[in-house]
């Protein structure tokens, strides 16, 4: 019975990674791992890229020039867009362009970001 019991609680683990796993990708929110270049440490590579609709700030944060301040006001950007669109469905940020409406955010930052994210519908 012991041995059942805990055959039953590793499946349900399973199922949970696996469901948390497909959440992630379906999201685009999800953030690959960070590869550092061996001979400059100020090179850093983002390996897939992120829906600024859908991540999260930490996600966001993440990005090359964002850090937590911008990050923070890109969530915050979003969800006052979708709160006066009264349409959530509709993306707040088409291109990377649209982030230059995020103070601190000018057309040379969203160029260079521009290979780090991804536009699809939430």
């Amino acid at each position: 019975m012991k041995d059942r019991n805990i055959l039953t609680l590793w499946f349900c683990l399973l199922l949970i990674a696996i469901a948390a796993t497909s959440v992630m990708l379906k999201n685009n929110c999800y953030i690959g791992r960070l590869d550092v270049a061996h001979k400059n440490s100020n090179n850093i590579t983002i390996l897939d890229r992120i829906n600024p609709n859908v991540a999260s700030w930490a996600s966001l944060a993440r990005l090359p020039g964002i850090g937590r301040v911008r990050a923070q006001a890109i969530v915050e950007y979003r969800d006052q867009y979708n709160n006066k669109s009264n349409q959530p469905d509709l993306p707040a940020f088409k291109t990377a362009d649209d982030l230059q409406n995020i103070k601190g955010i000018g057309p040379k930052t969203a160029e260079q970001l521009s290979e780090h994210l991804i536009f699809t519908e939430p």
